[in-house]
């Protein structure tokens, strides 16, 4: 269990992401090891797909998708290098609790990477109510994270 850190919060958000509004979806870090990650995200109108109140429940993936990010982008932040890009591929196991997030509500999201040392990683990833510390989602979650960025853009262009 990685323990929680709440002064990382300090750190805007935006510079451990690669990602720019509206797409920052979570709020801060709240704690990192070499294998794990833990971020926050409070539900809000601003969000993307946000209607009635609420989200989608299939947004948590976006949330693992960008704690993933952030676990990558937190050593490049301390190393005062950019945020690291990856591109999700997909999770072979999704389960959802509910079909959606109110309004107001605080997740508490975990990453925790099973496996993948190169470009190929997967992440074991869990959506918690910080409130009742309830677990609400659960996923794998698989990333690709190329080694040269630009040059893989490059060649994916041809």
């Amino acid at each position: 269990m990685v323990e929680i850190n709440r002064s990382l919060a300090e750190i805007p958000i935006e510079n451990l992401l690669p990602h720019r509004e509206p797409m920052i979806l979570l709020d801060c870090l709240i704690g990192h090891e070499e294998d794990t990650t833990v971020c926050l995200s409070t539900i809000h109108p601003g969000m993307p797909f946000f209607h009635d109140g609420r989200v989608p429940a299939h947004m948590g993936i976006e949330l693992m998708a960008q704690t993933i990010a952030v676990h990558a982008g937190y050593p490049a932040y301390l190393e005062r290098r950019e945020p690291v890009v990856g591109f999700l591929l997909g999770s072979p196991k999704l389960e959802t609790a509910e079909p959606f997030f109110e309004e107001g509500r605080v997740l508490r999201v975990e990453a925790h990477q099973v496996w993948g040392e190169a470009e190929m990683l997967q992440f074991a990833c869990s959506l918690y109510d910080d409130g009742d510390d309830r677990q609400i989602q659960v996923a794998n979650v698989n990333i690709f994270k190329p080694k040269d960025l630009w040059r893989y853009l490059a060649e994916a262009k041809r």
